[in-house]
């Protein structure tokens, strides 16, 4: 994984310093610097979608240019990245409204947790 952001990711969201290291550190001792607190986390959840978008374009071209024309019949890959951001926005409504305290949550609010729940363990 490359720590340079595309031109296309930096303009979305402004990823500062904090952000970066963050990130870095996770990917590279698996797990993160005892500074960051859940509030941080939080923060970080909410950019998933947008440092998703596009993330594995370029290595699907790359391996429908070599790898697929090689292997007579194989079918090219499709991006994964729309779908993997669809699993994170559902994540992040899920976790907004259970984190919700103003309103108080209504029977519609805990059956919609339920939906969520239920959509994402089959």
């Amino acid at each position: 994984m490359c720590f340079r952001l595309s031109g296309a990711h930096s303009c979305l969201v402004p990823i500062n310093f904090f952000t970066a290291t963050a990130f870095k550190q996770l990917y590279e001792q698996g797990k993160a610097h005892s500074s960051v607190r859940a509030t941080d986390w939080r923060h970080l959840l909410l950019l998933i979608p947008f440092i998703l978008d596009n993330l594995l374009k370029d290595e699907v071209a790359e391996y429908n240019r070599t790898i697929a024309k090689r292997s007579c019949g194989a079918a090219a890959l499709v991006d994964p990245s729309g779908e993997i951001i669809e699993v994170a926005n559902t994540f992040l409504s899920w976790y907004k409204l259970y984190r919700r305290t103003t309103p108080p949550k209504v029977q519609q609010d805990v059956n919609t947790l339920l939906a969520l729940g239920n959509r994402c363990c089959q």
